[in-house]
């Protein structure tokens, strides 16, 4: 009889030890929401610049407003799609959604919208070359949040989509690069967690290594060959023409599209139209004379520049580019009056 009491309390306490242990761990991430999250902002990465293109939308606050309300309305949709099915599943199982965890999801929709209200300020403002970066970091937070308070291997697959983005924006890489390692960061790694969020096997720092350098050749190899692939080639198959040939087409009915090579030390005068709410131009100033520092290639079509190249088969267009180092500065004295030092540099992408 002793024994068998002592049986009893023995099972009554890890009982309670695994309600306690349930308790301080309550949230759980469901596979279908790594999914349909992945595979919706992979999506959005890759079509919106073909929905909404340059070339079609030339307004750039227009551009904006209907790139972001567009976002806004599919990820809005993902988001009650996702918490019904979720609310479906969990009574299924006859559970419940623990305080925790709804407030953990609060948190998790809190950073999507900063995602998309940093893609506004940075489209108004600039800096849009570190937003595939900043949303690999963001959402990253969040999962890592979610493990927190959850068993599932969770903080390790945030850390991951931390450090990932935490390395694009140290190293700034090529903007189309940049693409597609946060298309399939989301596309295929956010599946690839849900594979694994669920197993409970012994966690070791040799497995967790190993599962870090698989899931990153998982993300990294797709977008690194997409990225190869999705290089703008179609200048290739346009007539070349040296400069000299180039300009002894003056006068003549040249060909609609074509690559000119541009030596190095041309003059490239460059035509400026500055005015605001205090300054307005009184005459247009003359251009200012740059020179090329290297030879490059133009692809031209009816005499607009659409794309530029240094010669090794990667072309930039005219969208790709970075500027850097901008700095203005106001000046004031008694000889020359009020005058204003503008500069900055204009980098291709590379």
């Amino acid at each position: 009889m002793e024994i068998d009491s002592l049986n009893g309390g023995k099972e009554q306490l890890q009982a309670i030890h695994a309600m306690l242990s349930s308790g301080h761990a309550s949230v759980r991430m469901e596979r279908h929401t790594l999914i349909l999250w992945g595979l919706a902002a992979g999506g959005l990465i890759l079509l919106v610049p073909q929905l909404f293109p340059m070339d079609v939308y030339t307004d750039p606050t227009r551009r904006m407003w209907l790139q972001n309300g567009f976002i806004s309305c599919v990820l809005l949709g993902v988001g009650v799609w996702d918490a019904v099915w979720t609310a479906r599943i969990r009574r299924c199982r006859d559970e419940t959604l623990s305080f925790v965890q709804r407030q953990v999801t609060k948190l998790w929709w809190l950073l999507i919208a900063l995602v998309v209200v940093i893609n506004i300020g940075m489209n108004l403002y600039g800096g849009g070359f570190f937003f595939y970066g900043i949303t690999l970091v963001l959402t990253g937070i969040g999962i890592y949040v979610y493990g927190l308070f959850s068993r599932q291997l969770l903080t390790w697959s945030g850390a991951m989509q931390i450090l990932l983005g935490l390395v694009m924006i140290a190293l700034s890489p090529d903007l189309n690069v940049q693409r597609w390692v946060a298309a399939c960061a989301f596309g295929i790694g956010f599946p690839a967690f849900a594979l694994m969020v669920d197993r409970t096997v012994e966690r070791s720092v040799a497995r967790e290594l190993l599962l870090s350098l698989g899931w990153l050749a998982l993300v990294l190899a797709p977008a690194f060959a997409a990225a190869s692939i999705s290089q703008d080639s179609r200048f290739e198959t346009w007539p070349h023409v040296s400069w000299s040939g180039y300009l002894q087409q003056v006068g003549e009915e040249g060909v609609e599209s074509i690559v000119v090579k541009l030596p190095a030390g041309t003059h490239v005068p460059v035509s400026m139209n500055i005015d605001g709410d205090l300054l307005q131009p009184i005459a247009q100033p003359p251009p200012l004379i740059l020179r090329t520092t290297r030879a490059a290639e133009l692809a031209v079509e009816r005499g607009e520049v659409m794309g530029i190249s240094h010669g090794d088969g990667k072309w930039n267009s005219r969208y790709d580019y970075r500027i850097k180092n901008w700095d203005i500065r106001g000046r004031l004295s008694p000889t020359e009056g009020p005058t204003i030092d503008l500069s900055f540099q204009v980098l291709l992408e590379r």
